[in-house]
């Protein structure tokens, strides 16, 4: 086995090494790292799961974590001529989230919103205050307040929904995409081609051309099966072209949303905030969450409500 260099990240958050093959190896068979360890081998361009890179031992299959970052940055290179050609061969601007009042109805729905997120705090801390006024007068804390201790992942899930709301109506979640989205010389790598073709295959080949034209064939980036203005499908690929040949989803589209980020490190971090603003029908999951605005303001959020929930004990 040569001596090659590998990285990985136990946890999806810390990366350790570098380290060799039979080290990763040793962690394994020890089970020290499950089969869903990311780990990076020098001179790729990608992170896979350790049961990709051994594929020979046999492991279980434990829950996904964010890709870490690469120790080494692969920023995308566009050749912003074909993007430009591309462009004129595209819609004008890609189907986003409308808000669904505008003006100051708007602004009442936002702070409705975060209104019901402060009521649901609210509950918690009251559950907190009651069970040190229990603890002073030595009784049991009222069923009312048990019940709400026991609701924890409930209460979080309430807020979350309420989070994600507030950030889709107040472009929040447009505002960190826009931030990952390649840009150069006043054009951003975020197309939309409408369709053409009375069947699948003829609007695959369509996609292919357009895709081919922008000189995004070989690109990594994410892309976006619409209809209409309704989300069906939203993936990642490492290669837009050999992904996108595979056909799935092209059916029902009407529309090819394509975007490439800035640094190919953020492919797993535009999935995921794509996915979260525009709620695909057909996505069975919701992305690999961490490494992003978002995640790291619920991670934040639940570590506060465990922190209240170990106080009222």
């Amino acid at each position: 086995m040569p001596d090659t260099l590998y990285y990985y990240s136990p946890d999806g958050s810390t990366t350790r090494g570098p380290v060799l093959f039979n080290e990763i190896r040793s962690l394994l068979e020890k089970n020290e790292i499950t089969g869903d360890c990311w780990v990076y081998k020098n001179g790729e361009n990608e992170w896979k799961p350790a049961k990709e890179r051994m594929a020979a031992i046999k492991l279980p299959i434990q829950r996904e974590h964010a890709i870490p970052e690469s120790p080494i940055a692969q920023p995308t290179h566009v050749n912003q001529a074909s993007l430009k050609g591309a462009a004129a061969e595209s819609e004008t601007s890609s189907p986003k989230r409308e808000p669904s009042v505008e003006g100051g109805e708007r602004r009442l729905t936002k702070k409705r919103m975060l209104k019901a997120i402060r009521a649901d705090y609210t509950k918690l801390w009251e559950a907190q205050l009651e069970a040190i006024v229990c603890r002073i007068s030595d009784e049991k804390l009222p069923c009312e307040y048990r019940y709400t201790q026991k609701q924890r992942l409930e209460f979080y899930q309430q807020i979350e929904k309420n989070c994600l709301s507030y950030w889709r109506e107040t472009g929040l979640l447009e505002k960190w995409i826009d931030d990952i989205i390649w840009k150069g010389d006043g054009v951003e790598a975020d197309l939309t081609r409408k369709l053409k073709g009375a069947d699948v295959y003829g609007k695959t080949e369509d996609a292919m051309k357009w895709l081919d034209l922008a000189g995004w064939s070989e690109e990594a980036g994410c892309y976006c099966f619409i209809k209409s203005k309704e989300y069906i499908y939203i993936g990642q690929a490492i290669n837009l072209a050999q992904r996108l040949k595979e056909r799935n989803h092209f059916g029902a589209a009407t529309h090819l949303r394509v975007i490439i980020p800035g640094d190919k490190r953020w492919l797993n971090r535009l999935e995921r905030m794509l996915i979260l603003n525009y709620e695909p029908t057909q996505n069975d999951r919701q992305g690999i969450s961490g490494n992003n605005p978002a995640d790291e303001i619920l991670d934040y959020i639940l570590g506060e409500i465990e922190e209240l929930q170990t106080d009222i004990r």
